[in-house]
């Protein structure tokens, strides 16, 4: 392991340990309630990075270099910025459409079995319907603009200069983009943001972040296998 490696992973463990430090949601509920918009950047700009790495050592790639890392930081950190409204503008969508029969669920049913009375209760159809919303129209897009950017950063560090965008969408590589999230959100992302959401609102932001280090961990697992 590089050094960088110890770095991050003190990281991870640090935010691990907050989690599950008893007053976390009390402190995180004031962080949410007060500084929403600087929480998110911050803690994206933190971990997310790290789930960058966790994706590239795993699968075998080299760290990426400082400028790079310097600039996922800084998507991660405007991910962030924007979640802190999008996370709840979402959220606030699923609930009225609930409520209005747009969508179902919206309370609790205390009829039928147990299953039936959780997966139709509002405790979980909000936030998964919210999680699917996340993920399709805010996540998506967003790693589309991150993998487009990483490649034209790519090709800047290779040659010196800035491509076109013609240049830098091939060397994104769509399809391979096409395939991994169309296993990837629907098998990890969006239950994982269905989790998210089911805690309180103090915790939304922390924890996705969290989530995503662990994602990039399964990612780099995965392409690893690869022949």
């Amino acid at each position: 392991m590089k050094k960088t490696d110890f770095a991050f992973l003190a990281v991870f463990l640090a935010a691990t340990l907050i989690m599950v430090w008893p007053e976390t949601a009390r402190h995180l509920e004031g962080l949410t309630h007060n500084q929403r918009y600087r929480l998110g950047f911050l803690t994206f700009a933190l971990l997310g990075p790290v789930g960058d790495l966790a994706a590239a050592r795993l699968s075998g790639v080299l760290c990426p270099r400082p400028a790079l890392l310097a600039a996922q930081a800084l998507m991660w950190g405007l991910y962030g910025l924007s979640a802190a409204l999008f996370f709840w503008l979402f959220n606030g969508a699923v609930a009225l459409a609930q409520g209005t029969g747009l969508l179902p669920g919206g309370a609790w049913r205390f009829g039928g079995s147990f299953l039936t009375a959780f997966f139709s209760g509002s405790f979980f159809t909000e936030p998964f319907f919210t999680s699917l919303l996340v993920c399709c129209c805010f996540t998506l897009p967003f790693l589309a603009v991150r993998r487009l950017v990483g490649a034209a950063l790519n090709i800047l560090g290779a040659e010196g200069r800035w491509p076109d965008l013609r240049r830098a969408s091939e060397a994104a590589d769509w399809p391979d983009f096409i395939r991994s999230e169309a296993v990837i959100l629907p098998l990890f992302r969006a239950p994982g943001l269905t989790f998210v959401f089911m805690l309180p609102s103090g915790l939304w932001l922390f924890t996705a972040a969290w989530f995503g280090v662990l994602l990039g961990g399964l990612i780099g697992l995965n392409r690893r296998k690869r022949p």
